[in-house]
C-alpha cells in the first residue's frame, strides 16, 4: 500500500465474533529493505452479525401482518435480536418492538423461500420477525438493526444500520 500503510487479504471473509491479533515479526523490513518500526501488535475484531439481505426487499408493498425474513452474515443470539431490533412505523413516535416468527410460521416461510437448508445449517443466521402490531394499509415501516446484536463470542460488536 504505502510506506505508512499496509493490508492483509484473508484467504475469505471471517465472520462475526472473532477478536484477532496481529504480531510483528522480528526483522520484518519494508520492500525498500528498511527495518520496520511501530506497534508490535495490531488488534481488531469482526463485529457481530450484520444484515446481508432482507425479504420482502426494501421498495415492496408489505402486507399489514407482513413476516420478515433477514439473512445475516453470522448467528446472532434470539435476545440480543429481540433486544436490539425494533420497527420504526411513520405517524408512530414510538419504537415498535419485532415478534420473532418460530414453529410452524417459520418453517412454512422458510420452504415458500427456500431457506430449509440453509437454516438448518446455521439457524440463528436466519430471522424470521414481524413487526409487533398490526400495520395499516399504508403503513411505511424501517427495520432498525440496533446498536449491538451478539454472535457467541464477546469480541462482537455492530454500528448502527437502519434498513
Amino acid at each position: 500500500m504505502s510506506e505508512r500503510e499496509w493490508a492483509f487479504d484473508f484467504e475469505r471473509d471471517l465472520p462475526p465474533g472473532l477478536a484477532c491479533t496481529m504480531q510483528m515479526r522480528n526483522g520484518l523490513k519494508s520492500i525498500k529493505g528498511i527495518d520496520l518500526a511501530g506497534p508490535a501488535t495490531y488488534k481488531f475484531n469482526t463485529g457481530g452479525p450484520f444484515i446481508q439481505s432482507i425479504q420482502p426487499y426494501q421498495g415492496q408493498t408489505i402486507d399489514e401482518d407482513q413476516f420478515f425474513t433477514l439473512r445475516l452474515n453470522g448467528p446472532a443470539t434470539l435476545a440480543s435480536l429481540q433486544a436490539n431490533m425494533w420497527n420504526s412505523v411513520d405517524g408512530l413516535g414510538e419504537r415498535v418492538p419485532v415478534r420473532l416468527i418460530d414453529g410452524a410460521d417459520r418453517a412454512a416461510l422458510l420452504k415458500a423461500q427456500g431457506l430449509e437448508k440453509a437454516a438448518e445449517q446455521s439457524p440463528l443466521s436466519i430471522v424470521t420477525m414481524a413487526c409487533n402490531r398490526r400495520l395499516t394499509p399504508t403503513s411505511k415501516l424501517q427495520i432498525v438493526y440496533g446498536m449491538r446484536p451478539h454472535c457467541q463470542s464477546k469480541a462482537c460488536w455492530q454500528a448502527r444500520s437502519v434498513t
